[in-house]
């Protein structure tokens, strides 16, 4: 009997981690958009908070065909081959680190 309720939370924490992520679902209808511009946009339309060093995005910019993403998509193809990781934590801040990923544990819970 007792299985059915461990059952039915896990259900709830999973439907929830779930919402969670659709949350994070950007709009993207520009050609091209400079990083700190894109983070103005990804703050306005997700009530999110980036925090990073601007000498690290300098001259960063976002390319993607018109669509909806989901911001850790956009941010994998953005840091793929450079030295910037991410980690969007419980309260919606997006802390992104350059030559380090943060860890948890010994996990690395940045990608």
């Amino acid at each position: 009997m007792k299985k059915v309720p461990v059952l039915l939370v896990v259900l709830c924490l999973s439907f929830s981690v779930l919402k969670g992520q659709d949350d994070l679902r950007l709009k993207w209808d520009f050609p091209e958009m400079g990083f700190k511009e894109f983070v103005t946009n990804a703050e306005q339309q997700l009530n999110i908070r980036f925090f990073f060093r601007d000498e690290w995005v300098n001259g960063l910019n976002v390319r993607l065909e018109k669509g909806t993403y989901f911001l850790p998509e956009i941010l994998d193809i953005l840091f793929a081959g450079r030295s910037l990781h991410y980690y969007i934590n419980e309260n919606r801040q997006v802390i992104i680190t350059l030559n380090f990923s943060i860890k948890d544990g010994g996990n690395s819970i940045a990608a």
